[in-house]
């Protein structure tokens, strides 16, 4: 998707393309190699799979949290901020198939493996793909060079658990994503080690994951995990509303006592346009195709905080997409609202309909629309109407 400001027109018309950084990236780039630190991080393309352009996102100019969407959002950064900071990244990209050469293994690793800045020299040729891209999973991406050659000048800080877990236990990916959250490594990280092909049991058997299918694989994997938990735990004890705003995007999350089941309904306004995906108590079988990666996202927040209270709960995720959010930015900051929203206290109510007069007092999103939508909403109603015989 491309810029809803341009509509694709480019740097010399586009407010947030024009941004002072652009030139100073590209009088770097006209140079022909550079220093610089990888935040660190890579990305893998999606089009032409199983052949695709893979790179590493390194800013020949001086930035902090070029690629931290959890520091994004606790700065609560606008859109143009957000974009200006991934402006700053450039991405050294090189064509690769999924199973990645063992030319590019190297310092693609340790770039992917690394939880500090790490130090990067490039040898680049001076084709440039100067426009912003947008869409639905990625955060955006900007300024892409052909890579001829790099070095990592630095000594990557790789911690002892991941390395322990790729070189000693030879673990399925599934499995060891699982572990290592568990140890505390955060759901980017494990992106980060997907998409870069680092899990998985034999080297034979790893590949590249283009980006956005592994920012889904990853909060997919881990909720699955965390919902295998929850189901032994009690349910809440009463319905519960929690709320987030930012970025034009208004979150609503409530919370049934009930078996685990969740739901995600996004709607933009003012249009009315309304998608909607259902899990009941035995999980999905199939991809969410209405809310696609947002569901996940959605669902592992929804998860961290089921596990931190030890309780289980039907979960409803309402979404209302404002005009203002004019470009999206990725699937983070539906996970990040979600977290936000989890993090404060709830306003707590004795019944189901007690709740929704209240999330519908505040959320844009149509009542009549919502109760039509939404099978999880429906399924409790009735539930309500039965158990007051």
């Amino acid at each position: 998707m491309g810029c809803r400001i341009c509509e694709g027109a480019g740097v010399s018309r586009c407010p947030i393309h024009s941004k002072a950084i652009l030139p100073r990236v590209k009088l770097h780039v006209s140079k022909g190699s550079f220093f610089g630190d990888s935040p660190p991080s890579v990305f893998v393309g999606h089009h032409g799979y199983p052949r695709v352009r893979a790179g590493v996102l390194a800013p020949p100019v001086e930035g902090e949290d070029l690629d931290s969407p959890s520091k994004w959002f606790a700065q609560r950064l606008e859109i143009p901020q957000v974009v200006e900071k991934r402006l700053s990244l450039l991405n050294l990209s090189f064509s690769a198939n999924i199973r990645k050469p063992a030319s590019a293994r190297e310092y693609f690793d340790e770039i992917a493996l690394a939880v500090t800045p790490t130090e990067v020299e490039a040898t680049t040729a001076r084709m440039l793909r100067d426009s912003v891209s947008f869409d639905k999973y990625n955060s955006p991406m900007g300024l892409s060079v052909p890579l001829l050659d790099l070095k990592v000048t630095s000594n990557p800080k790789i911690p002892g658990k991941v390395d322990s877990i790729l070189s000693e236990k030879n673990l399925p990916a599934a499995e060891a994503a699982r572990e290592l959250f568990g140890d505390g490594f955060d759901v980017y990280y494990l992106q980060r080690l997907l998409s870069a092909g680092l899990l998985g049991k034999s080297q034979q058997g790893k590949r590249l994951v283009p980006t956005r299918w592994s920012i889904t694989a990853a909060d997919s994997i881990v909720s699955e995990d965390l919902i295998g938990k929850i189901r032994e735990f009690p349910p809440v004890e009463s319905f519960q509303v929690f709320k987030s705003r930012h970025l034009d995007n208004e979150f609503h999350v409530v919370l049934a006592p009930h078996a685990w089941a969740f739901e995600q309904l996004e709607g933009y306004v003012p249009s009315g346009t309304l998608m909607v995906d259902t899990e009941f108590h035995e999980g999905r079988k199939d991809y969410a195709r209405n809310v696609v990666g947002g569901y996940y996202a959605g669902r592992l927040a929804a998860c961290e905080y089921l596990l931190s209270k030890g309780r289980q709960a039907a979960v409803i995720v309402l979404r209302s997409i404002g005009p203002a959010y004019y470009a999206p930015l990725g699937v983070w900051q539906v996970r990040e609202n979600v977290r936000n929203a989890m993090a404060g206290p709830p306003a707590e109510f004795p019944g189901l309909e007690d709740a929704l007069v209240h999330v519908f007092r505040e959320s844009r999103l149509d009542r009549a629309a919502v109760l039509r939508e939404s099978r999880l909403l429906s399924f409790l109603r009735k539930q309500a109407k039965i158990t007051a015989f």
